[in-house]
């Protein structure tokens, strides 16, 4: 795990812009933020980690990285992918956190990543579509697809505006 930490300290991940102050007022109010990937928990955490934004409202649920005597072990959980993400991943301990709320805000950069939340579940879900590729040839997609789209270089400063104006 040090090798994982030293490598995510000379690596480049970057947060779209306003993501440290979304999750910032998220964290102030209590809200609770699941984030939901098909990605490497471990990195997740360290990039949060190490942008001083991993607060105690967050909960990873993601393909965790174990390792024993410095030798990367075998996944011992079900693999995140994309086609299987969605809240029946989501631990028990998770699931009563989400299930008593009325709002659900869902993010993603697939239309795939609408299949994580059962909209019928809950009384409203806002879905924002990240399109940062191929936004012409996909922008009709998402736009029947996500509540919201937002393109290219579009931030979280974004979102917060939307939420301004209510």
């Amino acid at each position: 795990m040090k090798f994982l930490k030293s490598v995510f300290r000379l690596g480049s991940i970057a947060f779209k812009n306003g993501v440290k102050d979304f999750l910032y007022g998220l964290s102030l109010r209590h809200i609770p933020v699941v984030i939901l990937s098909a990605g490497i928990g471990n990195v997740i955490i360290e990039t949060l980690k190490l942008n001083d934004c991993f607060y105690d409202n967050i909960h990873i649920v993601s393909n965790f990285i174990n390792f024993k005597d410095n030798l990367m072990l075998p996944f011992n959980d079900d693999v995140i992918h994309t086609c299987n993400k969605s809240m029946n991943m989501l631990p028990s301990n998770i699931v009563s956190i989400v299930k008593n709320k009325d709002y659900i805000l869902l993010f993603g950069d697939l239309v795939e990543d609408l299949n994580m939340v059962n909209k019928e579940d809950f009384s409203k879900t806002i879905s924002f579509g990240f399109l940062d590729k191929n936004v012409e040839e996909n922008f009709e997609l998402y736009k029947s697809s996500f509540d919201i789209v937002l393109t290219d270089n579009s931030s979280f400063y974004d979102v917060l505006n939307i939420f301004d104006e209510y």
